[in-house]
């Protein structure tokens, strides 16, 4: 590879398959297993210590609350509009990269220009 040419440096560097390792499938299985035991190992240790050290809840208890009609009234609407909001932010993200897709732009140019949009 030439050091001399920067734009080829930059094509190799942020080709999206240079870097993909190949694994074989029993390899993914255990590396996913050790994945989950760590994370579990991770919870457990911190669940220990914070009972060795007398530390109170990581979760803040908020006590007793009282919903009457007219607040399930705003927060259903509330709900209703996140859900559809989130909906249509999902599909409009695939339709957006889907048509970046078929402009034929090179990769270092697609990631600088949907990082200062």
């Amino acid at each position: 590879m030439e050091k001399s040419n920067p734009i080829k440096w930059i094509k190799y560097i942020f080709h999206p398959s240079h870097y993909l390792l190949s694994y074989l499938i029993n390899q993914k299985k255990i590396g996913k297993t050790w994945r989950n035991l760590l994370i579990a190992n991770g919870l457990l240790a911190f669940w220990l210590m914070m009972r060795l050290t007398d530390q109170p809840s990581f979760v803040t208890k908020l006590g007793k609350t009282n919903w009457s009609m007219v607040d399930l009234l705003v927060f259903l609407p509330l709900c209703l509009y996140g859900f559809i909001f989130g909906k249509s932010y999902s599909w409009l993200k695939k339709v957006i990269f889907i048509n970046l897709d078929h402009l034929k732009i090179s990769l270092p140019f697609k990631i600088w220009g949907l990082r200062n949009i």
